[in-house]
């Protein structure tokens, strides 16, 4: 997905720079960030304050009602809303959906998803309605552009769970 994204990028991280360097490093994406990443240790305030999303679209001569923020933690989401940026929650790692929807962001769970196609000419997903796997909720997106999670009937919650197996 990286590669289809065609607007300046950055990270921003809470980490320190070795951290960052190490784990950028380690996953293949130190050279692609090089010269454009943030760490927490920069700013006075960590997430949720928005000083390191701040700090970074600063840097990158970006205005932050311009900039899209792939977060995957509470805090970083936080962060990117109290920063006035769109906010992309993603929920394919530790954090539930529904922690990271709100107001101005979308929730998604595969990278894959992110394209180079914009959203009210920030940031990038092909959204639309998705289904929580065994978790009753439902994505949509409303009028504002932001995405809501809605509770799946109770009917669909008991087809799901009888299709899964019972835990041993």
């Amino acid at each position: 997905a990286l590669q289809e994204i065609e607007m300046p990028a950055c990270v921003a991280s809470s980490g320190s720079h070795d951290k960052i360097r190490f784990t950028l490093g380690h996953t293949g994406l130190y050279r692609r960030f090089e010269g454009r990443i943030f760490s927490g240790y920069e700013v006075a305030n960590g997430k949720p304050a928005p000083d390191l999303f701040l700090h970074a679209a600063a840097s990158m001569g970006a205005e932050p009602a311009r900039c899209a923020v792939v977060e995957d933690t509470l805090y970083g989401v936080m962060a990117a809303r109290a920063a006035g940026m769109r906010a992309f929650g993603y929920a394919g790692g530790l954090t539930r959906p529904e922690r990271l929807a709100g107001h101005g962001t979308v929730v998604f769970d595969d990278m894959r998803r992110l394209l180079k196609h914009p959203v009210n000419g920030v940031g990038f997903l092909d959204t639309g309605s998705v289904e929580w796997p065994n978790d009753g909720f439902t994505q949509r997106r409303v009028e504002d552009g932001s995405v809501t999670l809605e509770s799946k009937p109770e009917e669909s919650k008991r087809a799901k769970s009888s299709d899964t197996p019972p835990a041993a």
